[in-house]
Parts: structure tokens; C-alpha cells; sequence
């Protein structure tokens, strides 16, 4: 688990929407694979964890990213590693979309 999700799952703590929890599932997705990929690729993964958070913060406050992210691994936990890969083509192609537009 990297450092990052480690202290977000250490501050104040609010209810997650439904739509914060969509997002933490690829903070997670992401988290769970960063311990797999090749350094080169870290950032990658960082900087896609990165625009997730923003998103849950931005919608529900600070409060909302710890709960969403740590919901986002228990919904995460069934499929493991393979659930995570999955789910990380989906939420890169959301980062994409949202930087194409910029």
C-alpha cells in the first residue's frame, strides 16, 4: 500500500457518496498496483490516484477522502489483484478523457 493511501485513511473522517466510492475503487485500483508495475510507470499511477482524490475532495470535502478510498478497498478486496487490473483500464481512460479536453 503506498504511503499516500496510508494517510488518507489517517484523516478526519465524512460519509462517502456513492460517487466517491466509484472513485476510490481506482485510487485503490491504483494503490494495488503500484507495487507491481515497473518504477518507470509509478508516476503514472501517482498522478492517476492524484486525480481521483481531487474529484471525491472537490464533490465532498476532505472529510469524504478517507472513508471513499477506504470503501473503495473493501469493494476491491473480492476480486484482488486481477479485480484492480480490470478496473485500472477503465479509470486511466477517465483521466484521459478529462485531460483532452484541457
Amino acid at each position: 500500500m503506498s504511503v499516500l493511501l496510508a494517510a488518507l485513511l489517517l484523516a478526519a473522517q465524512a460519509a462517502p457518496s456513492a460517487a466517491d466510492i466509484a472513485d476510490g475503487k481506482c485510487v485503490a485500483a491504483m494503490s494495488l498496483l503500484e507495487d507491481q508495475v515497473e518504477e518507470a510507470d509509478k508516476p503514472g499511477l501517482q498522478s492517476t490516484m492524484l486525480f481521483f482524490i481531487g474529484k471525491i475532495a472537490g464533490r465532498s470535502g476532505d472529510a469524504a477522502v478517507g472513508p471513499a478510498v477506504k470503501a473503495g478497498v473493501e469493494a476491491l478486496k473480492p476480486d484482488g489483484a486481477g479485480g484492480a487490473a480490470a478496473l485500472a483500464e477503465p479509470c486511466a481512460d477517465q483521466v484521459q478523457a478529462a485531460t483532452k479536453s484541457m
